[in-house]
């Protein structure tokens, strides 16, 4: 009985392993293109070389 409770709690890791990253992989894809937007909003009319050393 222990076994099956075992290969049953295992078999539910298996699954939502992957689902969890998948989810993660999609929301940092929608808040890094969420950052990407910001930022080029925020910095339209700048030059772009006033960041380097000079």
């Amino acid at each position: 009985m222990k076994l099956f409770l075992y290969f049953i709690i295992f078999a539910m890791l298996i699954v939502i392993i992957p689902i969890a990253f998948r989810l993660s992989v999609s929301l940092g894809e929608k808040i890094g293109e969420k950052a990407v937007k910001n930022h080029e909003e925020k910095n339209k009319g700048k030059n772009k070389n006033s960041n380097k050393k000079k």
